[in-house]
C-alpha cells in the first residue's frame, strides 16, 4: 500500500502534509535490532524453561505483560511461546489441558496473547503503533509526556488496575 500511495498520491499532498520517514524509519531500527539480538534469548529461554518458576496461565499473563510493556508484543510472544514450549517438553506432566496449540497448552497461549496484546499499552516502547505515534507527534512539535510521565500519570493509574481486573474475571 505504502509504494502504490508513493506512486498515485501527487506529490503536492505528501509535501502538504510533511510527510517523511523518519518516524518510519525509527521504528524499523529497534524491530531489527530487536530480531537479531533474540535467537540466543530463545534458545536459552527453551533448555532453561523449569528455571523460571512459570507454570499457571496467570503467571505467564503477567510475565508476557510485563516483557511486552517495554518490548513489542511479537518478540514478547515468541519470547514466552519458547519458555512454554520447553516447559512442556521438561515437564509435561504440571499440564493436563487437553488442547494444544502450536505445540504449547491453549491456556498458557491465552495468557501469553492477553498480557502482551494489554500490556503493550504500558509504554511508548511497548507497542509499535505507540512508539510512531509518539514520535510522529514530536516531530510536529506536539508536546508529548516524558517516557516516565506516561507511565505513573496513566499506565500504573489507569491501565494497570485495568488489567488486574481483566485477569480476575476473564483469565482462568
Amino acid at each position: 500500500m505504502a509504494v502504490l500511495s508513493m506512486i498515485f498520491t501527487k506529490k503536492e499532498v505528501r509535501e502538504a502534509n510533511r510527510f517523511n520517514w523518519h518516524p518510519i524509519e525509527e521504528v524499523a531500527y529497534l524491530f531489527f535490532g530487536i530480531f537479531i539480538t533474540m535467537t540466543p534469548a530463545l534458545l536459552y529461554l527453551e533448555e532453561h524453561a523449569r528455571e523460571f518458576g512459570l507454570t499457571t496461565i496467570h503467571a505467564f499473563y503477567y510475565a508476557s505483560g510485563a516483557l511486552s510493556s517495554f518490548l513489542d508484543n511479537t518478540p514478547t510472544a515468541v519470547t514466552l511461546y519458547s519458555l512454554a514450549k520447553g516447559l512442556i517438553h521438561q515437564q509435561p506432566h504440571l499440564f493436563t489441558d487437553p488442547v494444544i496449540v502450536g505445540g504449547i497448552p491453549e491456556h498458557l497461549l491465552e495468557g501469553i496473547a492477553t498480557g502482551c496484546v494489554f500490556f503493550g499499552s504500558m509504554t511508548y516502547i511497548g507497542n509499535g503503533p505507540n512508539f510512531m505515534v509518539k514520535a510522529i507527534a514530536e516531530h510536529e512539535k506536539v508536546p508529548m509526556p516524558h517516557f516516565f510521565a506516561y507511565m505513573y500519570g496513566f499506565s500504573l493509574i489507569i491501565l494497570l488496575p485495568t488489567f488486574i481486573i481483566v485477569q480476575l474475571l476473564f483469565i482462568h
